[in-house]
């Protein structure tokens, strides 16, 4: 008697054995296999319709403050698209491009948890690759202010000699409404707008790193822009040069 229950429990731990190649075989096989890495339970690989896709820099770890670029691999021929995305993820901050091969965030001040995702889609097949990075704290604001020019977006009407989106551009018309000027925007900065003359020839509205600026009397103008943290503070300065447009303004919103 005893050897036939030894005999079913070889049966039944060989059976179980199969089962589990069996499933792991059918992962590898229906196109949604995800390879973990044990040590830092962190998704490396994802297979999906076919096609390989790997995220280097794929640290789990991110520290506030720290700023790191991904970038993808894969194996889809040709020139499929790539869009990365930010999910769930507070105090996280995207800088410069979401469609290339490259992706760069910074981890801000109160930053806990995200999920960085990228999907590259060809015209036969795609992938979707999610990781998830995980704050260890640290000092959110290291470093004093970082050197950024003013972009300038200026409403219509504009002068000739205006190129609308183009950064620096500094010729506006007078009491056009819809001229905006800007600096990337960090969380650990603070921003102080001014700009000369003042009153009742010029005015600069500020709403954090950006500024709606509104020139009555034709002229050259001066706006500064301090930029602080506890670390340092920057000054940038934008000469504005204004005239009137034939007398037309109003820019609108």
């Amino acid at each position: 008697m005893n050897s036939i229950f030894k005999f079913l429990g070889v049966l039944l731990c060989s059976l179980l054995l199969v089962s589990c190649e069996t499933n792991e075989e059918e992962l590898l096989q229906n196109g949604s296999e995800q390879v973990v890495d044990l040590k830092s339970k962190q998704i490396i690989v994802a297979r999906q319709n076919d096609c390989t896709i790997s995220i280097n820099n794929a640290n789990p770890i991110a520290t506030a403050g720290e700023t790191r670029t991904f970038t993808v691999s894969h194996t889809i021929s040709g020139n499929p698209s790539i869009q990365w995305s930010i999910l769930n993820g507070a105090y996280t901050q995207i800088l410069g491009s979401t469609t290339s091969s490259t992706f760069t965030v910074r981890f801000n001040a109160g930053f806990e948890e995200a999920t960085i995702r990228v999907v590259v889609d060809g015209n036969s097949n795609d992938c979707d690759l999610r990781m998830t990075v995980t704050s260890i704290g640290g000092d959110p604001c290291p470093n004093p202010p970082t050197p950024a020019p003013i972009y300038s977006e200026f409403g219509t009407p504009v002068p000739a000699g205006y190129i609308q989106g183009n950064l620096g551009s500094n010729q506006i018309c007078t009491t056009t409404i819809n001229n905006m000027l800007s600096v990337p925007f960090d969380s650990c900065d603070s921003y102080s707008w001014s700009i000369s003359p003042g009153g009742n020839q010029g005015g600069v509205f500020p709403s954090g790193n950006s500024a709606v600026v509104i020139i009555n009397t034709p002229g050259t103008y001066r706006v500064t822009l301090v930029t602080s943290n506890d670390k340092g503070s920057r000054t940038e300065l934008f000469l504005l040069y204004a005239q009137n447009c034939n007398g037309l303004g109003g820019g609108g919103f």
